[in-house]
């Protein structure tokens, strides 16, 4: 007859698990969004080889929990590379902010807006067993646009100075500019204030 042996061993990988959060203007009320579009990658360190796993799909979608999950698969356990997360952003909510950690340990991110993508590239290796946590950050905007309208007289609606201030400082500042300005035109805002 004939006898087989399968021999199992952990495999060197990784996980990255991204999770978005919405939150009112003032910082408060995070709620877990589901339906955001994530996606991680991973750059090998000289000597190293990464996979992300599923290798077919490095976009998701966030489930009802908030989170997309990921695995990073290097060839051999003392392998390293760097991680590099992405949100694609929605029409409106602003990016707020992005905070990572490996292990439980803060892990410092450099983030840059490329097309419609907020990306947050970890500053630290990423070895097997290490577990990644990032949390995106959003809260809700709405633009405002201010006019002038002259109802008596000649002079041009663009002879007037409009601003609208925040009433709160964690709030956008709000458009300001003469009517018709850019300055003065659909100028996003914070939501509910």
């Amino acid at each position: 007859g004939v006898a087989c042996t399968f021999t199992n061993s952990p495999s060197p990988v990784a996980t990255v698990r991204v999770t978005k959060v919405i939150e009112d203007w003032s910082g408060a009320n995070r709620t877990p969004s589901a339906g955001w579009t994530m996606t991680t990658t991973a750059a090998a360190n000289t000597g190293s080889t990464v996979s992300i796993l599923p290798s077919r799909n490095p976009a998701q979608q966030t489930g009802a929990d908030g989170s997309a999950t990921w695995q990073v698969l290097f060839g051999a356990a003392a392998q390293r590379g760097r991680v590099t997360v992405a949100e694609t952003s929605q029409a409106g909510y602003r990016f707020q902010s992005l905070v990572c950690t490996v292990n439980g340990a803060a892990a410092a991110t450099t983030v840059t807006t490329v097309g419609d993508q907020v990306r947050g590239a970890l500053n630290v290796d990423v070895g097997p067993g290490n577990v990644v946590d990032c949390v995106y950050t959003n809260r809700p905007v709405a633009t405002l646009t201010l006019l002038k309208n002259v109802s008596f007289g000649t002079a041009a609606p663009s002879s007037w100075q409009l601003a609208a201030t925040a009433g709160l400082g964690t709030a956008l500042p709000g458009p300001a500019g003469a009517s018709g300005n850019a300055a003065a035109t659909a100028v996003p805002v914070s939501a509910g204030v």
